[in-house]
């Protein structure tokens, strides 16, 4: 059971979609985020400001540090799913990370959660995407891990290339490909350098995650997987290029 007191953290919510709005940084000091509980009820309570009336967020980010690190979880804002070819302004980070998205085409109750064969069939699609990380934190360096979470764990957009049907089944992110080009840069080439690791264990975290905070899994909504390159910083103007597997490339450029 939740130990968040909503009270007292509306307040914060509305200073962080406000600044979502605005594109003004606010001070972390001024955001009273205590516990996970806090974090996660703020991850909430800021979407639903952003995207008031909506039933369900956009999609969601998913990851862990490790494969046997906790699982982090948050929720996308629809109007932040953008297709390839996309020009972004440019914010306070200007990071980009390459990552492996699939598509959700039935709803995760906790039977279908639980059952790893039923869990994959969710998921009828996969893209190449780039989340462009951000920040609503003025000091983010020194915030804490807390308030990276409660501000949708540094979630800013993410641009998503043409989808692909899974017909395999999912893909295995120890033995997946990536590559990344930033501008005129040498292409930076990965194989299996999702930190995750196990694909499977994260959207089962994610849809019971999702399931006891009322909003399950459902079709249409997008799953981003975690960076299989690692956050990377561009300047104002990069144009900016990636493939996951043999999905097709997804691209995007920065305004200054």
């Amino acid at each position: 059971m939740s130990t968040a007191d909503p009270q007292r953290l509306d307040p914060i919510a509305a200073r962080l979609a406000q600044a979502w709005r605005d594109r003004q940084p606010i001070p972390a000091a001024a955001l009273d985020v205590r516990t996970e509980d806090d974090a996660l009820a703020l991850q909430l309570a800021t979407w639903r400001r952003l995207e008031p009336g909506a039933a369900r967020p956009g999609g969601w980010k998913v990851g862990a540090k490790g494969a046997e690190a906790p699982v982090s979880e948050a929720p996308l804002p629809a109007a932040c799913l953008l297709v390839s070819g996309a020009r972004v302004p440019g914010g306070t980070l200007r990071g980009v990370e390459l990552e492996l998205a699939l598509r959700v085409c039935r709803e995760v109750d906790e039977a279908v959660a639980t059952s790893p064969t039923a869990l994959a069939s969710a998921f009828d699609a996969a893209f190449s995407a780039i989340e462009i990380v951000e920040t609503r934190l003025a000091d983010w360096a020194d915030a804490s891990a807390l308030l990276r979470q409660a501000d949708l764990m540094t979630h800013g957009s993410l641009v998503l290339g043409p989808a692909v049907a899974l017909d395999g089944g999912l893909p295995d992110l120890r033995t997946l490909e990536a590559e990344l080009l930033l501008g005129d840069e040498p292409a930076l080439r990965t194989v299996g350098a999702n930190p995750a690791q196990d694909l499977p264990r994260l959207l089962r975290e994610l849809a019971l995650h999702a399931i006891r905070r009322g909003i399950p899994l459902a079709p249409g909504q997008v799953v981003t997987t975690g960076s299989c390159t690692g956050m990377r910083f561009v300047p104002a103007g990069t144009r900016v290029r990636g493939r996951v597997g043999a999905l097709p490339a997804v691209e995007l450029r920065f305004d200054s």
